[in-house]
């Protein structure tokens, strides 16, 4: 099969992702909305996720002879989606969700043919469920998550690791479309956790050149995964730190989140997406075009999470934004 044909299937699964997204909004916002506590004041409706789904599975449908290595993770990717749907639908406890997500990690585990008591499963569960989470608070700005996960894809393809990243594209370019301020469509819960343990899935694959069982905690794989979940992580350590040092509770959902910071600071909101973009694109630019060591990536985490907690607490000080008392 030549590129050709794939681009054809990739238009196909563009013009169906579209499809798809129109029905889910003509749903109005009564169905899939979940009022959450969100930076825009609108409710929309926030079946974004179940989109990227049915668009995921459909893509891979068209591309059989390249789903073979992907197949197997579908049950983990099924049960990280339907945690986060039934979130978005009932509202769930912490703890339920937590259980959702531990399932969705074990069963990739399992689909990876890794044995579960061993150290590496630890390790991977533990990344697991720290980017669904870290995704998901990401989430909290209009195109903000969805640019970056299209951000993360397209420099895997790039990098030559094309599938499974092409599988997501057509319906992360559709939703995105959707999803830009004024959003007409929220990602939620089961969109963030789906696209979450589907970047980890695909970045430590990328890591570990496919050997799962075979990845050891060192200044590689660290720098690596600082490289790959710069963002995500880095944006959910500000938000811990500064709710722990508040006395708030690092579970509550907030307005206190880097992007939420950067409007304080006076950054037009529809230049958030694009600039989180440029902020995570550049060290793949730097490592690939000017061959940086990739212990760097180490450094360039700390000093993008620096600069976005200092702008946050100078925000805190100011009294730009102030924590519940």
């Amino acid at each position: 099969m030549n590129w050709i044909t794939y681009g054809l299937e990739l238009i196909l699964s563009f013009c169906i992702a579209w499809f798809l997204l129109q029905k889910v909004k003509s749903l109005g916002t009564n169905k899939g909305s979940t009022g959450q506590l969100r930076w825009s004041s609108q409710k929309v409706p926030t079946l974004g996720g179940l989109v990227l789904f049915l668009s995921f599975l459909l893509a891979m449908a068209f591309h059989r002879e390249n789903v073979s290595f992907v197949i197997m993770a579908i049950p983990a990717f099924f049960a990280a989606f339907i945690t986060g749907l039934w979130d978005d639908m009932r509202s769930i406890s912490p703890r339920l969700k937590l259980i959702g997500q531990l399932l969705a990690s074990v069963l990739m585990l399992v689909c990876s043919d890794i044995s579960l008591l061993s150290l590496n499963a630890v390790l991977l569960v533990f990344l697991m469920i720290a980017l669904m989470n870290s995704l998901n608070m990401l989430d909290n700005m209009d195109g903000v998550a969805a640019a970056i996960v299209l951000m993360f894809c397209a420099w895997n393809i790039a990098a030559g690791d094309v599938w499974p990243s092409l599988f997501i594209v057509p319906g992360l370019l559709v939703f995105l479309f959707f999803n830009l301020r004024p959003a007409k469509m929220y990602l939620g819960d089961g969109g963030s956790l789906f696209l979450g343990l589907f970047i980890g899935y695909v970045g430590i694959g990328f890591v570990s050149e496919g050997r799962w069982g075979e990845l050891h905690l060192d200044v590689q794989l660290i720098s690596t995964l600082c490289l790959l979940f710069c963002l995500p992580a880095a944006d959910t350590l500000l938000v811990v730190i500064n709710r722990l040092m508040a006395g708030i509770s690092p579970a509550v959902g907030g307005r206190d989140h880097s992007t939420h910071h950067l409007v304080y600071a006076g950054v037009r909101e529809e230049f958030i997406p694009w600039l989180y973009s440029i902020v995570y694109s550049s060290p793949w630019i730097m490592f690939s075009v000017f061959n940086f060591p990739i212990v760097s990536s180490l450094i360039y985490f700390v000093l993008v999470f620096a600069a976005l907690f200092l702008i946050s607490r100078r925000n805190i000080s100011q009294r730009k934004f102030v924590y519940p008392s």
